[in-house]
Formats: structure tokens, sequence, C-alpha cells
């Protein structure tokens, strides 16, 4: 069994040596290269689909700062009108009751 195993391992180094190809060797080395493009081909993709989850994560943010700004405007926009005809208001009234005392 010495002599058998020196032997065998000394096959196996020549055929590695001079790349020996068997049809078993040339199926597994299709395998994968095939596998190989496969993940490439899905790595692409999956690229692709992060570039894409993440262009929408920017839309949904801009999309969400323009309705606060938007929000921020109107409320800002409505509370100093309130606050200037209240002010115009109260003024007015109190004109009105003083003249309509003073006349009696």
């Amino acid at each position: 069994m010495a002599f058998a195993l020196s032997e065998a391992i000394d096959n196996w180094k020549d055929l590695i040596e001079k790349n020996h190809v068997t049809e078993a060797s040339q199926s597994l080395r299709d395998t994968a290269d095939a596998i190989l493009m496969m993940t490439k081909t899905l790595r692409g993709q999956f690229d692709d689909m992060k570039k894409m989850f993440d262009d929408i994560a920017k839309s949904q943010q801009q999309h969400e700062e323009e309705l606060s700004n938007r929000k921020n405007k109107t409320q800002d926009c409505t509370e100093q009108p309130e606050e200037e005809e209240s002010d115009g208001e109260d003024e007015g009234s109190d004109q009105e009751e003083e003249e309509s005392d003073s006349e009696e």
C-alpha cells in the first residue's frame, strides 16, 4: 500500500502540473463558471434595487420636507393676519362702544 500511495500522489502531481482535464473536472469548472456568472448578475440586480430604494427614500424625504415647509408657511400666514385683525377689531369695537356711550 505504501508504494501505491506514493505512486498515486506522483500521478496526481503530474496531472495537476499538466492541468489535465477530465470530464468530471470540466463539469465542475463549467458549473463554477455558471455560478460565478449568476452571482455577478444577482449582484448587479441587487445594486440596482438598492439604488432604486435609495432614490425612493430620498424622494420621500424631500416630499416630507416640502410638506413641512408648506405647513410652516401656512401657519405663519394664518397667524399674522389673525393677530392684525384681532387688534384692529378690538380697537374698532372699543371706539364704537365709546361713541355709542358718548351719544347717549
